[in-house]
C-alpha cells in the first residue's frame, strides 16, 4: 500500500522507495497535530502565528491558571489550522515530583468520522 505522507520522525525501511510512510488520513490528521503542538510561534516560515508551543508550559507553575492557558492555546491553533478536528477532552497528569507533565487529548476527525487519543508525555 502507497503512503500519503513521509513519517515524521524520518526513518528509512525496507520498501521501495526508503522510508517509512503514515498509510491513513487519520495517521497523517495525528502526525499533523503533533506537529501544530510542538511548534514554537515564528518557526514555520510564512506563518509567525502557527504553533502552540506547548515546551514552553514545563517552565511555569503548574496551576489551574496554566492549565486553562494550555487548553485555550491548544483550541485555539485547532480552530485556526486543523478545523475539521473537534477536541472532546484535554486530560492532564502531573508526576509526583513534577517533573513531567502528560497530557491525553481526546478528539475526533470530521472528515473520516474516526475518534482518537493522542498521548504526549513531557519531561523537563
Amino acid at each position: 500500500m502507497a503512503g500519503i505522507a513521509p513519517s515524521v520522525p524520518v526513518t528509512t525501511n525496507r520498501s521501495d522507495i526508503g522510508y517509512a510512510l503514515v498509510k491513513t488520513l487519520a495517521e497523517t490528521t495525528k502526525q499533523n497535530f503533533k506537529n501544530l503542538l510542538f511548534t514554537n510561534p515564528g518557526e514555520k516560515i510564512y506563518d509567525a502565528r502557527f504553533g502552540v508551543a506547548l515546551k514552553k508550559f514545563l517552565f511555569e507553575p503548574f496551576t489551574s491558571s496554566t492549565e486553562s492557558k494550555i487548553v485555550d492555546s491548544i483550541n485555539e491553533q485547532v480552530n485556526i489550522y486543523m478545523p475539521y478536528l473537534k477536541i472532546k477532552k484535554i486530560d492532564f497528569l502531573r508526576d509526583e515530583d513534577n517533573s513531567s507533565l502528560n497530557l491525553k487529548i481526546y478528539y475526533f476527525i470530521e472528515g473520516v468520522q474516526a475518534s482518537d487519543l493522542l498521548e504526549i508525555d513531557i519531561g523537563i
